[in-house]
């Protein structure tokens, strides 16, 4: 195990204080007679840190130096899948029929079986409890790993070359526009798209959170 940091970037201080974190949060265990550290399962670590999920991401055997990024995808596909689920309660509140996440226009082979969503940054960055910047630089590392896709979306704005600098004045968030062969664009959330797995199990106790 100790070898196995330097696939991680991180120094032994580093890895010992990761150690005692997952020991503390009842993610590991050790055995106190050999010294040795065993992983607990899903289910183990469901029920001594009363998760209120039943769902977690697979790691399926990739490049351990990649860790990192998938760590960084499962993160995003998480944050995504709430977020359509409590806008999905607020229109079934609002008498609106949910609208399915994903779409298959203009995606890649790759993506086919996967789901894609329309996540803003700070959006990102509020539920994880970190900087914007932080948030781009963990997408940017999940992405060129391969974890996720990005694909950025704009959204044209009609309205005439003379009324641009007029618009970008009083528009709320300026910096979101972009000029484009003479034309204004409004720059979207990026739809990202996560290739990692969700599995839910069945056979745990789910804790109901309050939203």
């Amino acid at each position: 195990m100790f070898a196995a940091y330097r696939d991680l970037s991180i120094n032994r201080q580093t890895l010992n204080s990761r150690l005692n974190w997952l020991l503390k949060n009842k993610w590991i265990g050790l055995n106190s007679k050999t010294g040795n550290y065993h992983l607990n399962s899903f289910k183990v670590i469901h029920h001594r840190t009363k998760l209120s999920t039943k769902t977690g991401i697979i790691w399926d055997g990739y490049n351990f130096k990649n860790f990192n990024a998938f760590v960084y995808a499962a993160i995003f596909l998480t944050i995504a899948r709430k977020k359509w689920w409590i806008e999905k309660q607020k229109l079934k509140e609002e008498g609106r029929k949910p609208q399915k996440a994903g779409m298959n226009k203009g995606r890649t082979h790759k993506c086919l079986g996967f789901r894609s969503y329309s996540l803003p940054l700070e959006y990102l960055a509020k539920a994880i409890g970190i900087s914007v910047p932080t948030v781009c630089r963990m997408k940017a590392e999940a992405q060129k790993a391969g974890f996720i896709e990005v694909k950025h979306q704009l959204k044209k704005i009609e309205i005439e070359p003379s009324q641009f600098a007029n618009y970008r004045k009083f528009t709320d968030e300026p910096h979101k526009t972009l000029l484009f062969h003479n034309k204004l664009f409004e720059q979207l959330p990026d739809l990202i798209t996560p290739f990692v797995v969700a599995k839910k199990r069945y056979n745990l106790k789910q804790i109901k959170l309050k939203i």
